[in-house]
């Protein structure tokens, strides 16, 4: 087999710096095994964790709705603070337990 052009970088090397691809018809994939490569993954935050939010974290917001009828989500503890911000600007009506 003759040496090819990648499609990314569009160097021409040889078949062997190809990865296989039984699906195409001559059996290589069209980028290079250079251009195939993952990026680099940046670094995790400190204190450990991926960083990203989690399906748990984003089940556990709540969708609340201000005076105005327009939907604020937010998690249940902001939640629970503005409620007792309004209780307290009520004077403490209503009981002490919100929630």
């Amino acid at each position: 087999m003759s040496a090819r052009r990648c499609a990314k970088c569009g160097e021409v090397k040889s078949p062997e710096d190809f990865h296989r691809d039984r699906s195409r018809p001559d059996g290589l994939f069209r980028r290079c095994k250079v251009c195939r490569r993952p990026k680099a993954r940046p670094a995790p935050p400190p204190g450990g964790g991926s960083g990203a939010v989690t399906w748990r974290e984003e089940a556990a917001r709540l969708v609340v709705r201000n005076a105005a009828g327009t939907a604020m989500v937010m998690r249940p503890e902001e939640a629970r603070a503005i409620a007792f911000e309004m209780l307290a600007a009520l004077g403490g009506q209503g009981g002490d337990k919100v929630g």
